[in-house]
């Protein structure tokens, strides 16, 4: 509402564009916080993580990842404690989205898992005032796979939060995030001359017999992060800034066999 000197009221109408929608990664350029399906995003949305996958080949489950195909070095997602096929799904520090929208906003990505199960990510933002945004992310999923024993469940949970003076000189960046990538495991087909000799048993692939029937893994990934940057001068004149990190991070992988398979150990290889 637009008092003029409390004689008369008069409704100011607000009409958003795309442009009052956006998003950034620490200290990186703003970008449109655009989810509509278009043509051109499609390689990006029709994945279960919404990233363009090229150079990675999915196995038979969502929720088990990729492998890759090409070599690349990523610190954060090679984790030493979670297999590489697996480590897809981790959020990195640059993997975080800060949002600065004009009005409330809330988005949700669906996607169908093999078998039964769902994967549905959803997250809501929200700006304070001109300078402060928060943002709540949650992706929960679970697949059960075209195979006995490759049940995957996976989910996560983001808290952050942009903040930015009045005077542009200072900036902060913090985020609570905490993962869980849980999966059951097998060694593969127990007899593969059933499943190439078309044996009707067959057809039905949560009919056929996995080694390491008993085996899951569990994987829980915390970390706390906070970073923030001063200018003492004008950045037109002077471009120094000074920056601080703090963060702290820990990471949990359990791997359990109910059951001795008795043709020998077979462990499954990421």
């Amino acid at each position: 509402m637009v008092i003029d000197s409390g004689k008369k009221d008069s409704l100011k109408i607000f009409k958003p564009t795309i442009n009052d929608y956006q998003y950034q990664t620490q200290f990186s350029e703003k970008k449109v916080f655009d989810t509509v399906m278009t043509f051109d995003k499609t390689y990006i949305f029709s994945q279960y993580n919404n990233k363009d996958n090229f150079g990675k080949a999915q196995v038979a489950n969502i929720g088990a990842g990729f492998n890759p195909l090409s070599y690349e070095v990523n610190a954060e997602q090679n984790l030493a404690l979670l297999p590489t096929n697996k480590s897809y799904g981790i959020l990195g520090v640059n993997d975080i989205h800060y949002y600065d929208v004009k009005t409330p906003t809330a988005t949700f990505i669906y996607h169908n898992a093999m078998k039964n199960g769902a994967a549905l990510r959803s997250s809501y933002t929200q700006n304070i005032g001109k300078r402060f945004n928060f943002a709540l992310e949650y992706m929960g999923l679970r697949s059960q796979g075209m195979y006995r024993n490759s049940l995957a469940s996976n989910n996560n949970t983001l808290f952050s939060g942009h903040y930015v003076s009045k005077s542009g000189n200072y900036e902060l960046f913090a985020h609570y995030l905490h993962q869980n990538v849980n999966n059951q495991e097998n060694g593969g087909i127990a007899v593969d001359s059933l499943f190439q000799n078309g044996d009707s048993n067959s057809r039905n692939r949560q009919n056929m017999q996995v080694n390491l029937a008993g085996s899951s893994s569990q994987f829980s990934y915390r970390r706390y992060y906070l970073t923030h940057q001063f200018a003492p001068f004008k950045s037109e004149k002077i471009p120094f800034k000074i920056r601080h990190t703090i963060s702290h991070q820990g990471n949990k992988y359990y791997y359990t066999e109910n059951s001795r398979n008795p043709i020998g150990i077979i462990r499954p290889r990421s």
